[in-house]
């Protein structure tokens, strides 16, 4: 019995809508394919993640923040520590000069006074002599303070204080060569050698008076360029505050 073509069509639309649920039906029972991190929308997902923040990430912040503060501490630390020796610089760079005015109050009687004695001189040599080494372990205290001072401008306050020491020097050597024409008078030389002493003495004593102005200046000079690195230092640990 053959079948009209209206009941073909109806057979055939009933398999594709059999058709059309089996494949609704299987999809449904098949697992759905999950993104990489969807746990992490998950409550447990949270919950690990709030502990990971907690945990790891904020204590390595923290770390963080503390390593920098620490060094933040340690360069403000060092800074205020050599701004405090350089002060102590200038304490002890006024001592060295101090030293100059005590050579030339030492040196005094036998520069001015028109009547002196042998025991004058020897008095004056021995304590000349003591004035010396103190003299110099004062300037190796204060040289052993510019290291403190900030190294790129050190150069500069070190050549500026050798120019300095090479004026007291000259100043130191002048007073010796003075108070050595005085000695030299008292063994009463010829009267032509007498003459030459007095003038080569009045000589010295017009040096001294320049030589004075002349350390008076450098000491300024080397005074007011410790002052300065010192100002810069004193900033630099504002910095770290």
């Amino acid at each position: 019995m053959s079948m009209s073509p209206e009941e073909k069509n109806r057979i055939i639309e009933r398999l594709r809508l059999e058709s059309d649920l089996r494949k609704e039906l299987q999809s449904e029972q098949e697992p759905k394919k999950r993104s990489r991190f969807a746990w992490v929308e998950s409550k447990l997902g949270i919950l690990i993640v709030g502990a990971l923040v907690s945990g790891v990430l904020v204590p390595i912040f923290q770390y963080t923040q503390e390593t920098i503060k620490w060094r933040r501490q340690n360069r403000y630390e060092n800074v205020k520590y050599r701004v405090g020796i350089m002060r102590d610089g200038i304490k002890e760079f006024v001592f060295v000069h101090e030293f100059n005015a005590e050579a030339y109050e030492l040196a005094r009687p036998l520069l001015e006074n028109p009547v002196i004695s042998q025991k004058d001189v020897d008095d004056y040599n021995q304590q000349q002599f003591e004035l010396q080494s103190k003299r110099f372990q004062q300037n190796a205290k204060f040289a052993s303070l510019l290291i403190y001072f900030p190294e790129t401008k050190r150069g500069n306050l070190r050549q500026t204080y050798n120019d300095y020491l090479a004026s007291v020097q000259v100043f130191m050597g002048q007073i010796k060569t003075a108070a050595g024409i005085r000695s030299e008078l008292l063994k009463k030389p010829s009267e032509s050698a007498a003459e030459q002493l007095r003038k080569q003495f009045q000589e010295i004593q017009t040096q001294l008076d320049g030589a004075i102005s002349k350390l008076n200046q450098q000491y300024e000079e080397v005074l007011q360029l410790m002052k300065v690195l010192i100002g810069e230092s004193e900033n630099e640990s504002e910095n770290y505050m």
